[in-house]
């Protein structure tokens, strides 16, 4: 075998490697062999493993040197936007991906990235209007189903989120993405049942990156977090809202026995808040370990 056919051979592998999602062992494979590093395919097998091994300054460090040698190359103006986008440099993604379009104005996938974007940065009117022009441009791509799926639930849209979740996992029943949404929502909801049996379902495939998401159920499951579940559910605001209108509403009554009652109870229910949640994490904590 030549030494260019060997090359071919571990580029290929590493390239197999990068879609069935071993990115480390893509980087062996590249790293196996002195590889031409004028083949802007190396890079960009290089860049998108160190993207998926959550090496995101690496990845983009990758993306920027490869711009050094091909400038205005889209994909990794676009691997770079989505680097930076992780490292939460929206500005520096922003930059990237919006050069990235200058060139390719109508490119889903390139559409698809700024619309991430603008997602993470709480532009929530200006991504639905991106995601808008992807979807005409390439109406059945999943991308653009998962990122419209992240932008509903970025936007409270709970019941559009739980059906854009199961049309994606009508195109794929295991899909990651579309369990862990379903288990989210059911967990907001405090569904525990449902919500376990969706994360349970995704934690199979990624245990690592749900260990938060693990934790929570079992903090919630725990009966001493039942007195919690209001404030989880409806959030602090509007708990405590409820709280002092009950209150103001006994006494104007005039239930004063009541109203002297309603507020022990809800200096009670504050000082729980504050103490017992953090103990029963702690515990938890040292149950893990």
């Amino acid at each position: 075998m030549s030494t260019s056919s060997a090359d071919a051979g571990a580029l290929e592998l590493a390239r197999h490697y990068l879609l069935v999602d071993q990115p480390q062992s893509a980087l062996d494979a590249l790293a196996a062999r002195q590889l031409d590093l004028d083949d802007p395919e190396v890079w960009a097998v290089r860049g998108w493993a160190l993207l998926d091994l959550d090496r995101h300054e690496d990845a983009a460090d990758t993306a920027r040197e490869a711009l050094g040698r091909w400038p205005d190359d889209v994909d990794f103006l676009r691997l770079l936007a989505v680097a930076e986008a992780q490292r939460d440099r929206l500005a520096e993604a922003e930059d990237a991906i919006l050069a990235a379009l200058a060139v390719e104005p109508d490119e889903p996938d390139l559409l698809a990235t700024y619309a991430d974007v603008l997602t993470r940065g709480v532009q929530l009117d200006e991504a639905g209007a991106v995601l808008d022009r992807a979807a005409e441009v390439a109406p059945d791509s999943t991308v653009v189903l998962r990122l419209r799926l992240n932008l509903a639930y970025a936007s409270g849209h709970d019941d559009e989120a739980r059906a854009l979740a199961h049309e994606l996992l009508q195109h794929d029943a295991d899909d990651y993405q579309g369990h862990v949404m379903l288990g989210a929502l059911d967990l907001d909801k405090l569904k525990l049942g449902d919500a376990r049996e969706r994360i349970g379902t995704a934690v199979r495939q990624d245990p690592a990156s749900l260990r938060g998401t693990t934790q929570q159920l079992r903090l919630l499951g725990n009966p001493l977090m039942w007195p919690m579940w209001p404030i989880q559910r409806f959030g602090p605001g509007p708990v405590w809202v409820a709280a002092v209108a009950t209150i103001f509403g006994l006494g104007a009554a005039g239930l004063g026995t009541a109203q002297a009652v309603a507020v022990v109870v809800w200096l009670v229910f504050c000082v729980y808040s504050w103490t017992v949640p953090a103990l029963v994490e702690r515990r938890l904590e040292r149950e893990d370990w």
